[in-house]
């Protein structure tokens, strides 16, 4: 089989292991914000679990990256990921509506990763060898700071909220700009090529715990489906508690 043939069961482990610390996420903030659970509040709101957060996203971004390497079609790859992305900001926008507080996803790491992915996918064979490599890290971490300490000017022109540069205006409840994060992204592509070209033991590849290997082998999937089902049992037990 060719390398973008096969599948690796470690990053489906790992790609696993990130979507159900995400769903732990979500439901702490339904539980926080819907149901008014103190506990809950205190979770999501605490500087760790943030940090935890962070690292979860880069880490599935990273694998994103990695696994351009092994897609047959990076593109079609990139726009099923978009069409999953659109999903999500509908149904997050209706949902808004129910809720009575703003939860619109309108830039989140689904529209990210399709975007990183089709533009990569349209300029990959345009791209010099050495454009993929180890120093998109280094360009990557001074950037996420400036990022995320809030360095980046606020612009009037609110369509350029994928780049990073929003107006005041702009909300997302989940919020992955192009910059800084399509640096980890290409440093990904690397890391792939990488570790394509080292000879890696079968046994490093093949790290398997069934259910966590099912999740990341079905990201779009949970990602769509798990919010409305976790608000829906917390709506319920918060119900129930009225009875």
């Amino acid at each position: 089989m060719s390398a973008r043939a096969k599948r690796i069961d470690t990053l489906d482990l790992i790609r696993g292991v990130c979507i159900i610390g995400m769903m732990f996420d979500h439901a702490m903030f339904d539980l926080a914000y819907t149901a008014g659970v103190a506990w809950a509040r205190v979770v999501a709101q605490s500087m760790i679990w943030e940090i935890i957060k962070q690292f979860g996203a880069g880490i599935f971004i990273l694998i994103a990256g990695i696994c351009t390497n092994l897609s047959r079609d990076n593109l079609r790859r990139g726009v099923k990921v978009l069409l999953a992305a659109e999903v999500v900001t509908v149904a997050t926008s209706v949902l808004s509506s129910f809720v009575g507080y703003d939860m619109t996803i309108r830039f989140g790491i689904l529209h990210f990763m399709g975007w990183s992915m089709v533009i990569y996918a349209m300029a990959e064979r345009y791209l010099p060898k050495w454009f993929a490599n180890p120093f998109w890290i280094l360009v990557f971490i001074p950037s996420y700071a400036v990022y995320k300490m809030g360095l980046l000017p606020q612009v009037e022109a609110t369509e350029l909220y994928c780049f990073g540069l929003t107006s005041w205006r702009f909300f997302s409840a989940d919020y992955f700009p192009l910059f800084p994060w399509i640096f980890l992204f290409i440093f990904g592509i690397w890391l792939g090529r990488y570790l394509l070209n080292k000879n890696i033991p079968q046994g490093a590849l093949s790290l398997k715990v069934p259910v966590v290997n099912y999740i990341g082998r079905k990201p779009l999937l949970i990602y769509i489906v798990h919010q409305p089902i976790i608000y829906g049992l917390v709506l319920l037990v918060n119900n129930l508690k009225g009875i």
